[in-house]
């Protein structure tokens, strides 16, 4: 048995099964030292603010009128 801990290297006491200083098990391998986790980033979201729309405006019914009708309406009224 080694008088100095595997892990930290600190002095282990006689019979003690476990370092006093880091606490790892003093008859085992020094225990990994795992990288400290990633942290990702991430943007706030963006608030919601839609821009302003026109309401949606209902299509212009021509019911029953043939084509030849609208065409010589809007040149009666010079839209064409």
């Amino acid at each position: 048995m080694s008088n100095f801990c595997n892990n930290c290297g600190a002095e282990l006491f006689e019979g003690g099964t476990f370092c006093m200083k880091c606490g790892a098990p003093v008859n085992q391998a020094p225990m990994p030292q795992q990288a400290p986790p990633v942290q990702q980033t991430q943007q706030p979201p963006m608030p919601f603010n839609p821009a302003p729309q026109a309401p949606p405006q209902q299509p212009v019914s021509t019911g029953n009128m043939t084509k030849d009708f609208i065409e010589k309406r809007k040149r009666e009224r010079g839209q064409y």
